[in-house]
């Protein structure tokens, strides 16, 4: 009898501590630089522009069009609020080496004017 009296009092206390547990840290910002337009577009908004930083990242001509294949173009540039209206694209192939380690530095975000200090 008393040891179903200690295995209550056990429940009670693990129901508490579940009760008091710390809230969950806010959201962190999404990130869609390393993702293809394919993979991007769920977490863009609908308005969003879309520039060919081929230029001045790579020294190619742009080539953009409407991101047709979507899979062939990698964001590399994303303001820190997706909502900021822009992201930047180079070739999926193009995505390697420095470029990459750029871009996953956030290097590149300031390319973008949508992303410019007020």
């Amino acid at each position: 009898m008393g040891l179903g009296l200690v295995a209550a009092s056990v429940s009670v206390v693990g129901g508490l501590t579940a009760c008091t547990a710390a809230p969950n840290p806010e959201p962190s910002p999404v990130s869609v630089v390393g993702l293809t337009l394919l993979d991007a577009r769920p977490e863009l908004p609908d308005a969003i522009k879309i520039y060919d930083l081929s230029t001045p990242v790579l020294d190619l001509p742009p080539m953009y069009n409407d991101g047709q294949p979507q899979g062939q173009w990698t964001v590399v540039a994303q303001c820190p609020e997706i909502d900021a209206g822009a992201v930047g694209v180079i070739p999926t192939t193009e995505y390697a080496g420095d470029v990459r380690a750029q871009a996953e530095g956030g290097e590149l975000n300031a390319m973008l004017s949508e992303c410019g200090s007020d």
